[in-house]
């Protein structure tokens, strides 16, 4: 035993060295853990400045407090290895302790007089606000709460967070990164191994690992002709001559809004106003149309109904016709994936739904003997009884210790006003709108302000019952949905062979392979709300009195380069090239032809 504790050091470097080999490491300089809550599979807090010394050292170390230096050196990350968990205690009282500490001076740099010297946060590079207003007295503390989506690693979402925390604190937000854990293969690899029927059974997932996966490759074997006719249904959409079969619906409803947000005189809009139509390419366009737009437009567009913007299909011919060259080339490869997508994806998606729910209420509450949980206190130091134990997932304690600290501000005196701003990309809009059913249910006093989408996973149901709850109890509160254009949705490819897209496996966005087969949605509703043509048709559900207060954005769409520059294409545009932090950016753009480009694409 002596012999192998004087080895470790050997036993390190032959670890990293493999690991390094393997792709898996990264070297991350600075890890801004003052604005990152992450999380593991099971909804705790962990640690995510480092896990390779975490992980591979038998002997205890101590989890430094975010404010030392460990944030701001060299630090080593592996892709395959967790990181250490922060208990409940640790969290609470050092870790979310220095976050707020940071956040509050952060908010007094950004309102610093001008004469007088600026503070900066405690982590390298320097947490950098805009410049401080005339007037800072009145001047909003505003946080930027972000959460990613699922087929994310946590390395990956680290990477992020650092890339663009000082791009948004220079925005004028303080930003926080809710990073879950939302790997496929780990996600796929839990639900195989340990997860029966919702709950995680170390003894029993093994044993019933064979026949687990059994059912798994049986389903995908049985449900494959299902999965065809839906992917090439799928596929013909983003032909000209198919996709006029097609429910029009999304279009004369958007249409409809349009007119009212504005143009002048709505009947003459609605009669002569109509989208862009897909090029019919014999191989050249023989039907050009470049539809119509032209009316005259409100000098100010209306503040009494939605507001709303959606782009045109500008593909032309070359685009297309590469588009269906590569198509047909790759279609036996498409036809042997699906099928392998079905039955191993479903799982995966199942696992990751059930990681959102965990970040709330973790297993421990239900499954820990009552001795166990009795232990628990109130702020006052009495104990809780087992049945009004506090939820214990990692983001629940952290709202609620948000909470107090805004609390805790306003009754010391500080009369400036609180903001949050929620943004969610796909997943993360799952996880978004449980925030908002959080703070209703416990009565948090959160200000939450703007709600954003970014093509959105979660449900038109479940937007219906989050997010325009809120809206209905809180007047300040606004929605603003962002979407992809439904051609770019349908045709989104996963590779790339120079400038020719390259689609071996299933064509769609992954919001299109929820809709189509990872998911089962019983009723409209319980499609995604991120896809155009989910959302529309579900608009006359949304109360007029709250139209005022909701945004709809679909993107234009085309692979060439000056709309790609302005447009996202991809489902993970949103979050690889979109500057989501910039409010302009999520605003509809009427008479968006004669606008100005925003710069909202930035190159990563």
């Amino acid at each position: 035993m002596d012999l192998l504790r004087r080895q470790k050091p050997y036993w390190w470097a032959m670890a990293v060295a493999v690991l390094a080999l393997a792709g898996c490491v990264r070297s991350i300089p600075h890890v801004p853990s003052q604005n990152i809550l992450m999380f593991d599979g099971d909804g705790k807090p962990i640690d995510p400045r480092r896990n390779l010394g975490h992980t591979l050292s038998t002997s205890k170390q101590q989890t430094p407090s975010p404010g030392t230096e460990t944030t701001s050196g060299s630090l080593t990350h592996v892709n395959v290895l967790s990181y250490p968990e922060l208990p409940n205690n640790e969290f609470k009282d050092t870790y979310l302790k220095s976050l707020f500490e940071c956040m509050q001076e952060y908010f007094r740099t950004v309102s610093a007089p001008s004469g007088r010297p600026r503070m900066a946060c405690r982590q390298k590079p320097t947490l950098i606000g805009p410049d401080p207003p005339s007037d800072p007295s009145n001047n909003p503390k505003k946080i930027m709460i972000f959460v990613h989506g699922g087929m994310n690693t946590q390395l990956h979402t680290i990477k992020r967070a650092e890339q663009l925390y000082n791009k948004i604190a220079k925005a004028g937000y303080y930003p926080l990164f809710i990073n879950w854990r939302a790997s496929l293969a780990a996600s796929y690899l839990e639900q195989l191994w340990y997860i029966r029927q919702g709950e995680k059974r170390p003894v029993i997932g093994p044993v019933t690992l064979l026949p687990t996966f059994g059912v798994d490759v049986a389903r995908g074997i049985a449900r494959a002709p299902l999965v065809w006719t839906a992917q090439r249904a799928n596929d013909l959409k983003t032909a000209p001559l198919p996709a006029a079969l097609k429910s029009k619906d999304p279009d004369h409803i958007a249409r409809e809004l349009i007119c009212k947000y504005e143009y002048e005189d709505k009947n003459k809009c609605l009669e002569k106003f109509r989208f862009r139509k897909s090029p019919v390419c014999l191989p050249f366009n023989i039907a050009p149309d470049n539809g119509a737009r032209n009316f005259t437009k409100l000098p100010k567009p209306s503040e009494q109904t939605i507001a709303i913007s959606v782009g045109d299909d500008l593909r032309d011919c070359g685009e297309m016709d590469m588009a269906l060259l590569m198509y047909l080339a790759t279609l036996p490869s498409r036809l042997l994936a699906e099928p392998v997508v079905d039955a191993l994806g479903t799982g995966a998606w199942d696992n990751m739904v059930r990681q959102t729910r965990l970040l709330f209420n973790i297993d421990d509450e239900f499954t820990k003997k009552a001795s166990q949980i009795a232990g628990h206190e109130t702020d006052t130091g009495n104990p809780v009884g087992v049945a009004n134990i506090p939820r214990s997932g990692g983001l629940s304690i952290f709202l609620q210790q948000l909470s107090d600290t805004i609390q805790e501000d306003i009754k010391n005196g500080d009369t400036r006003p609180w903001e949050i701003t929620l943004i969610g990309h796909s997943m993360g809009t799952i996880i978004v709108n449980q925030i908002l059913r959080e703070t209703m249910e416990l009565k948090l006093k959160l200000p939450i302000t703007n709600i954003v989408y970014m093509a959105a996973a979660a449900t038109v149901r479940d937007f219906q019952d989050s997010v325009l709850v809120y809206l209905h109890e809180h007047e300040r509160a606004k929605f603003y949905n962002l979407t992809l254009h439904p051609i770019a949705e349908e045709r989104e490819v996963y590779g790339q062979l120079g400038p020719v897209p390259f689609d071996p496996g299933p064509r769609g966005s992954l919001l299109v392979l929820i809709d189509n087969f990872l998911s089962r949605p019983l009723t409209y509703l319980d499609r995604t709300a991120g896809r155009y043509d989910n959302f529309m048709p579900a608009v006359h559900n949304i109360p007029e009195t709250l139209w005022p207060r909701v945004h709809v954005k679909t993107f234009s769409t085309s692979r060439r380069e000056e709309v790609m520059e302005e447009n996202p294409q991809r489902h993970s545009d949103f979050t690889e090239r979109f500057t989501f932090w910039i409010e302009d950016c999520w605003k509809p753009e009427p008479g968006m032809k004669e606008k100005k480009p925003r710069g909202c694409i930035y190159s990563p």
